[in-house]
């Protein structure tokens, strides 16, 4: 069984409150007005992420866990998604919510995604260095794929 640290506890109890608050967006006042084209293209785009999000989901089959910290039987996935973006959940769910909110028309939404990119950035930068140390053969593959799409991050 894999410890978890403090850093594990922190970041998955602020990602699950950030998906809570999009999720029931109890103060959204603040709208934007979109384009009818422009919604429904964006509802087209969140369904296109969870896609991503579910195929990275499949893929990564025994080695899934919510937590930064791999598990300690896991191995290091490179191929289907993980060619793309080496985490294609992240990119799926960022893909998915911004979407989402641009549908929604929640600017509330949108801060929130806007907060979870981030969370997202610095979780995966600690779960790198955690896979750094666990995998010699992922600072190869870091230098090949990008963070959440190909080589932009």
């Amino acid at each position: 069984m894999t410890s978890r640290s403090k850093q594990d506890y922190l970041y998955v109890g602020i990602q699950m409150i950030l998906f809570l608050v999009y999720a029931i967006s109890p103060f959204d006042s603040f709208n934007i007005h979109l384009p009818i084209w422009l919604k429904y293209l964006s509802l087209v785009i969140s369904i296109l992420g969870l896609i991503f999000v579910c195929m990275a989901l499949i893929q990564l089959k025994t080695n899934l866990t919510p937590w930064p910290t791999p598990k300690s039987d896991a191995y290091l996935v490179q191929n289907g998604t993980y060619q793309l973006a080496r985490h294609p959940i992240y990119a799926g769910l960022i893909l998915c919510l911004v979407a989402y909110a641009m549908y929604e028309q929640s600017m509330i939404k949108l801060a929130i995604s806007g907060a979870l990119i981030l969370l997202f950035y610095y979780k995966s930068k600690y779960e790198e260095s955690l896979l750094l140390i666990k995998y010699p053969e992922y600072n190869d593959y870091k230098q090949k794929v990008g963070r959440f799409w190909p080589k932009i991050f």
